[in-house]
């Protein structure tokens, strides 16, 4: 029972955890960038890129991101 308890206690200090959620949220901006410039390099226009479902995704993951980061 005590080693359970020190694991939930391992696993509630991660969680709440700032760094860790900078790191996380860093990671996924870092593949998220990846896939916008992919997604840049094969738009033919500036509006074709506007609707392109991916770079809405993309752009959007990265505005959530920062707002995560800012918050830790």
């Amino acid at each position: 029972m005590a080693l359970l308890g020190q694991l939930v206690a391992n696993v509630v200090r991660e969680i709440n955890n700032p760094i860790g959620a900078v790191n996380s949220s860093a990671d996924v901006s870092n593949r998220s960038i990846g896939r916008l410039q992919s997604v840049l390099e094969e738009s033919s226009s500036i509006e074709a890129l506007k609707q392109s479902r991916i770079y809405q995704q993309k752009l959007k993951i990265l505005k959530d991101n920062n707002g995560v980061i800012l918050e830790a």
